[in-house]
């Protein structure tokens, strides 16, 4: 991995559309900087973020044996 990603690059490394990312970046959950006309991610960083990333989205099934 180079030590730094654009969005576009952040994006294919994590699996996640550009405009998730750009979100991601946005709300702070992903720090960039900027270098010329592009925000850039450290890898590390990335890394980071990859380890607190929850894999399953949505609400968790319901038991069978629940009685709610």
């Amino acid at each position: 991995m180079k030590p730094e990603l654009t969005i576009p690059e952040a994006a294919k490394e994590l699996g996640l559309s550009v405009s998730r990312v750009r979100t991601l970046v946005a709300l702070k959950r992903i720090p960039t900087r900027r270098v010329g006309p592009l925000r850039v991610i450290k890898a590390t960083d990335l890394q980071a973020f990859q380890g607190t990333r929850v894999t399953q989205a949505g609400r968790p099934r319901k038991d069978a044996n629940d009685d709610d």
